[in-house]
């Protein structure tokens, strides 16, 4: 996904303006940009980008790239964002190696999407260590490697990257890149559901149930599997299927047992599908 969050340079360029005796395109570009008058702000902030200043390129890639004060154009957007890039600027290090990832801008290259992944999480961009831990767990651009993996979802994760949470949790929990450990595997699966995750519910819900390397709470477990179920996760809608055949922590109810098997295999869940053949 790629990003474009100009406020962090606005402002920073705006303290600049007022703590020196930096003037020019770029002061007056930022000041229509504060007024919401765009169309007069983009010109300016073009002129003082071909001068090359880095964070005008910044800048006017994310304009480029939302179509603020001009039409949205992809290509003028990768451009600028990669001659921002290589002066350094690690957010659109990572703009960069998107565009290399998508095939936008430049031709499709994930080892070259990787080595600007790289170059922005090494000056601590939260959303390029997640990528880099995405490289380095399916192997793309890099050569696989779980424990690196696992060290920048962890980066990227204590920066508060919600989509890192379930990562870190289920790398815990299965011992992916590091000991398994289920104390931690609780804590970052508790942190995705709190931002939305129905996919740490389930995998949460089963570690309760189970008793999987923490304290048994089966009633707990239901409850979380219960809302991943209602809100599509098939493997979630096949456990709770699951629970109520058995009857263990639920009271038996083949009648609801087989319609929450027929949801989850409607998704294609081949462990559902040969339960609803074994129901009884």
């Amino acid at each position: 996904m790629k990003k474009a969050n100009l406020l962090p340079f606005l402002f920073a360029a705006i303290t600049l303006l007022y703590s020196s005796a930096f003037a020019g395109d770029k002061e007056n570009a930022i000041q229509y940009f504060k007024a919401g008058q765009l169309e007069k702000a983009f010109p300016l902030m073009k002129k003082a980008a071909m001068t090359g200043d880095a964070e005008s390129q910044e800048i006017l890639g994310g304009m480029y790239l939302e179509g603020l004060g001009t039409k949205k154009d992809l290509l003028e957007a990768s451009k600028w964002f990669k001659k921002a890039a290589e002066q350094g600027l690690p957010e659109s290090q990572y703009n960069t190696g998107t565009f290399y990832e998508d095939g936008t801008g430049f031709t499709k290259d994930a080892v070259e999407a990787c080595r600007w992944y790289s170059l922005a999480a090494k000056q601590n961009d939260p959303h390029a260590q997640f990528k880099m831990g995405w490289c380095y767990l399916k192997g793309i651009g890099v050569r696989k490697n779980p424990e690196e993996a696992f060290k920048w979802y962890l980066k990227s994760a204590e920066q508060n990257t919600k989509e890192a949470f379930f990562n870190v949790g289920y790398m815990y929990d299965f011992g992916v890149g590091t000991k398994t450990d289920g104390q931690q595997a609780e804590k970052w699966y508790q942190k995705a559901i709190v931002n939305g995750s129905y996919d740490a519910c389930y995998q949460l819900g089963y570690m309760y149930i189970y008793g999987k390397n923490i304290r048994k709470q089966p009633d707990k477990g239901i409850e979380l599997i219960r809302i991943a179920a209602d809100n599509g996760v098939a493997k979630a809608q096949g456990a709770l299927g699951y629970e109520y055949e058995r009857g263990l922590y639920l009271e038996k109810d083949i009648v609801k047992a087989k319609s929450w098997y027929e949801k989850a295999a409607a998704q294609g869940n081949e462990q559902a599908k040969e339960r609803l053949v074994n129901l009884k």
